[in-house]
């Protein structure tokens, strides 16, 4: 079991946009209901700092790939909350 976990969560993994956008929705959950600021907020957050992490530690952070990872992290959050909201109305039979 330990094993399959490695293959989803490496650096290399989350330096790219699907595997930072399922570990932004999943840490989001988690925590927006801990701390008080809008999950909007916690998910840029979350984005920016999964990407400056995942490209120190895989690419190596410069200042160009540093000031990319605020956009990047903008479409990563858009899409996490995006997700969320559609993943929710699909379940609650609120859209058809």
């Amino acid at each position: 079991m330990n094993e399959i976990l490695q293959e989803f969560v490496i650096w290399e993994v989350l330096a790219g946009f699907g595997g930072c956008l399922v570990m932004v929705i999943l840490l989001t959950q988690i925590l927006k209901g801990y701390i008080k600021i809008p999950a909007q907020i916690i998910s840029y957050v979350l984005a920016v700092a999964i990407l400056i992490l995942s490209t120190a530690f895989t690419a190596g952070l410069t200042f160009a790939s540093a000031f990319l990872t605020f956009f990047n992290a903008t479409i990563v959050s858009f899409a996490a909350n995006g997700g969320y909201e559609i993943g929710k109305k699909l379940i609650g039979g609120e859209w058809k």
